[in-house]
């Protein structure tokens, strides 16, 4: 399950797993890897959404970029996967560690 959606993809396996879990310094976690040929099975062929982290100038509405199916950046094409939510990171204070789930989400609402 991926931002609770079931979705098909190639488990890259137990020495990559043990690596990344020690390299995260977390719970053990698997790297799996999805392809655009993977639709999540309750999705349709749209995936419109892709949360960029950088600034998109030139852009004729705020969030376009969440309608953009695919991006061309030089010779990389990046391809829209699945619709998932912001990424709560924003709410742990990088200095102590406490996490906040109003802010800095609130204000930005």
């Amino acid at each position: 399950r991926v931002f609770g959606q079931d979705i098909q993809g190639r488990d890259c396996g137990d020495e990559v797993a043990q690596w990344l879990t020690t390299f995260l310094n977390s719970e053990p976690c698997r790297l799996v890897h999805f392809e655009p040929s993977m639709l999540p099975r309750k999705s349709k062929d749209t995936i419109p959404l892709f949360r960029n982290t950088d600034e998109v100038n030139e852009c004729s509405f705020p969030l376009k970029s969440d309608t953009w199916e695919d991006i061309l950046i030089g010779d990389v094409e990046l391809k829209g996967t699945v619709c998932c939510g912001r990424c709560i990171l924003t709410t742990v204070n990088p200095d102590t560690g406490i996490i906040d789930r109003k802010e800095p989400l609130e204000t930005l609402k």
